[in-house]
């Protein structure tokens, strides 16, 4: 009686890893399917948007401004208002066709003006 007792209890515990590490492997590979851009809806960014000519010109212009004190071509932070949110609203507006005037002053009305970068003398 005591090995039937002892099998059951070994099979539920097999059972219970056996769920602990499938559910892992779930977690694991959506967590890598979002990370990576895969199963995105609608306006869903991926971690590094793919940028254009004109966008990279404009964005190496740019400071950080989510108080990394970076300038935005090296910044890679995510804090909200960080240099991935920016570089997402520079190609859209780029892909809007807003010419860089437009674009660097709907950066700063978005951003402030500390998002310019002070040009050197």
């Amino acid at each position: 009686m005591k090995n039937v007792q002892r099998q059951q209890g070994s099979s539920v515990y097999v059972v219970a890893v056996v769920c602990l590490v499938v559910g892992l492997c779930i977690g694991y590979v959506a967590g890598f399917n979002h990370r990576a851009g895969f199963n995105q809806g609608p306006g869903a960014q991926s971690l590094s948007p793919a940028l254009d000519v004109k966008a990279t010109e404009i964005i190496n212009e740019l400071n950080c401004v989510c108080g990394c004190k970076m300038v935005l071509s090296t910044c890679t932070c995510e804090e909200v208002k960080g240099s991935r949110e920016i570089r997402f609203f520079v190609q859209d507006l780029v892909n809007m066709g807003s010419s860089k005037a437009e674009i660097l002053n709907r950066l700063q009305e978005k951003y402030g003006a500390g998002i310019l970068k002070k040009k050197q003398a």
